[in-house]
């Protein structure tokens, strides 16, 4: 029997315990059945009892006046705003009773018989009759009827939303022409420039050209090429004794601008004539003439260095194509001697790589 009798004990300690709760009273009236998770200077943040699984909901310290706790502890927080005992509302008092008593009627003497009128007619005219009536009360009443009501008639205060913190801003990204932290910000947005190709000088010749730079968009370049001074170009010719030419050509190249310069991609192609002389001074001298086409692909880095200068480091892949070569014995005393091209010699094409320096100025 005393099992059973702790066993309900327990059960109903329990149940106490599980619907025990918090109560949180605002400077509005309302109070709330909430389960309190924090307090801090600024915020009460709770769930509501009936909705423990919901979002959590973030109240103002400043609106709330009190909070009672599940173990019975109170805590104040506005003592100027703690509720005082509710008192039993004063029954109104009925309209009809606020209303004026109506003024009271002063008596007409009996009206005289018609032939005695005239006579008793003072001789001024009477007095006015002024009548008394009594001041009306303020209806204060009215409004503080209202104020009670109110609390009770207001609807309930949506919980207010968790407080979201500022989300950064993501800052625009400025092209490198309008940066002004690129080496593109003071260049112009169209120019015109020179440049130079040094390592020219290990392949085909060095180059020299003029270009135009439309924005940060692509590049056009004509150059002319001296293939005489390419040292692979004077090997693959058979080491000529003498060796003259000149070339001509064009690249287009489109330029992914970053904050200091740009990647680039483009296309290169060239056309020369070249005429070299072999055994020069001897009897079987002769002299050779032929055409060269050059066709590839570049890619790099253009490196801008404040607003005029940059550099270009990048490889070039592409094909040389020779034409047939046509040739003549040029010494005057062999007994061969032909001023035209009479003899021809097949051509040739071979692939190429190279390593491309440019340096340039713009205006």
């Amino acid at each position: 029997m005393l099992n059973k009798f702790l066993i309900v004990l327990v059960a109903l300690i329990s149940v106490n315990v599980a619907f025990a709760q918090d109560i949180i009273r605002f400077k509005n009236g309302r109070s709330i059945e909430a389960k309190i998770l924090e307090i801090n200077e600024e915020t009460v943040r709770y769930k509501k009892t009936n909705y423990l699984d919901g979002p959590d909901i973030n109240a103002p310290i400043s609106k709330v006046v009190s909070i009672t706790y599940a173990n019975g502890e109170t805590e104040v927080f506005d003592e100027s705003e703690t509720p005082a005992p509710a008192a039993a509302p004063a029954e109104p008092t009925p309209v009809a009773a606020q209303e004026p008593a109506p003024a009271p009627v002063a008596e007409q003497p009996e009206p005289a018989p018609a032939d005695e009128q005239v006579a008793q007619q003072p001789a001024v005219a009477p007095e006015p009759q002024y009548v008394v009536v009594p001041a009306q009360q303020e209806p204060a009443a009215a409004p503080a009827q209202q104020t009670a009501a109110a609390p009770a008639e207001q609807p309930a205060a949506a919980p207010a939303a968790p407080v979201q913190e500022p989300q950064p801003v993501k800052k625009k990204k400025l092209a490198p022409i309008d940066n002004p932290e690129s080496g593109w910000y003071q260049a112009k947005r169209n120019a015109f420039g020179i440049w130079l190709q040094p390592l020219g000088v290990v392949l085909w010749g060095p180059l020299v050209g003029i270009s135009y730079r439309h924005t940060t968009a692509f590049t056009i370049d004509v150059h002319v090429r001296i293939p005489q001074l390419g040292i692979t170009y004077w090997a693959v010719a058979e080491q000529p004794d003498d060796m003259t030419g000149i070339a001509f050509g064009a690249q287009f190249r489109k330029i992914f601008a970053t904050r200091g310069g740009g990647w680039f991609v483009g296309g290169f192609f060239d056309f020369g004539v070249t005429e070299a002389v072999y055994n020069q001074g001897a009897y079987r001298e002769k002299d050779e003439q032929w055409f060269s086409f050059v066709a590839s692909v570049s890619g790099g880095y253009r490196f801008r260095f404040g607003r005029h200068f940059y550099m270009d480091l990048g490889l070039v892949v592409g094909t040389l194509l020779v034409s047939d070569q046509d040739w003549r014995y040029s010494n005057a005393l062999n007994d061969d001697y032909s001023s035209d091209y009479d003899h021809y010699d097949s051509g040739y094409t071979t692939a190429f790589g190279m390593v491309i320096l440019t340096t340039g100025i713009e205006f």
